[in-house]
């Protein structure tokens, strides 16, 4: 056993402790207010993009995609558990931020399309969305 976790320290040094490796996209709604990008998955590949909010601001994310299978995730600021899965939620989100941060959004493949090497061409849409104007008290 002992030789077994000798020849295993190495590889697990040289090829990490499973973190996975993907493509990081930092995206701006400053200005407009929203901001779309397009993209193309294969397989299992992964992108993340992510959105500096304000605690309290509302905003939504669109997924359109040619490929059925294709969803996103949302997780919040230092959070490990997403706050919003697209695979049992659907393609669109609308919610409000509920600490100031930044937010990041994974598209990716189901795998029963990832194991297959399947496409998804996809439009990502991020956008803020106006509240009611409330008078000053």
């Amino acid at each position: 056993m002992r030789r077994f976790w000798l020849w295993m320290l190495p590889l697990t040094l040289m090829f990490g402790l499973g973190a996975a490796e993907h493509p990081v996209q930092t995206l701006s709604l400053e200005g407009d207010g929203w901001v779309t990008t397009e993209g193309r998955l294969n397989g299992y590949d992964v992108m993340e993009y992510r959105v500096s909010l304000e605690q309290g601001q509302q905003w939504a994310v669109s997924l359109r995609s040619d490929n059925r299978f294709q969803y996103f995730n949302i997780t919040g600021p230092n959070q490990d558990t997403a706050l919003f899965i697209g695979s049992t939620s659907g393609t669109e989100y609308a919610g409000t931020a509920q600490m100031a941060g930044e937010y990041r959004i994974l598209t990716y493949l189901m795998r029963n399309a990832a194991r297959r090497d399947e496409v998804g061409r996809y439009t990502l849409e991020i956008l803020l969305q106006q509240g009611p104007d409330l008078p000053d008290p």
